[in-house]
């Protein structure tokens, strides 16, 4: 018990094998747990250049990324792989901290089913 006393959260978030996407309010990505990037065949490190359109496409309509995040809770996204192809994943609830500054999102990758379904 006093192990988990001495834990902060981003540990945690880095250890669990759910895809964890941290989403800053302009679209910058600031976390990503090794779980999302391996869903997107990148490093954790890599996620981190990249910005919420490059991922998700564009907010077209004036939401700000972490709106738009909430959004699509219990929704299925496309995102965008790596290689090129499209990984379909069911969005989380977004857990959003520091007055709206930043958002916490988990997703459930439904690739395979998605496409034994298509079939």
């Amino acid at each position: 018990m006093t192990l988990l006393h001495g834990l902060t959260a981003l540990p945690v978030l880095e250890w669990m094998d759910v895809p964890v996407l941290g989403l800053a309010r302009d679209g910058t990505i600031v976390f990503a747990n090794w779980a999302f990037a391996d869903m997107l065949g990148h490093t954790p490190e890599l996620v981190l250049t990249l910005t919420y359109p490059e991922i998700f496409g564009p907010v077209t309509d004036g939401r700000s990324p972490i709106a738009a995040m909430q959004d699509n809770a219990d929704h299925v996204v496309q995102l965008a792989h790596l290689d090129g192809t499209a990984v379909q994943a069911k969005v989380g609830g977004t857990l959003v901290v520091a007055e709206d500054e930043l958002a916490l999102t988990s997703f459930d990758d439904i690739t395979e089913q998605f496409w034994v379904e298509e079939l």
